[in-house]
């Protein structure tokens, strides 16, 4: 788990902080991710980690 740092909205790019570091992150679903919502890690796509509100869809 993850927590968001600032709004990520649908396929746009946003942080989250992920085991003690900040790292760029990514939903491809339809909804905003704002800040403070703990997110899941359900892959990765180079440095960007792909989030969800669910650990898997």
């Amino acid at each position: 788990m993850s927590i968001s740092d600032e709004s990520i909205y649908p396929n746009q790019t946003g942080r989250v902080r992920f085991q003690g570091s900040w790292w760029p992150a990514r939903c491809d679903r339809q909804i905003t991710l704002t800040p403070g919502d703990t997110v899941y890690v359900i892959g990765v796509d180079k440095i960007t980690l792909l989030v969800s509100l669910t650990p898997a869809d």
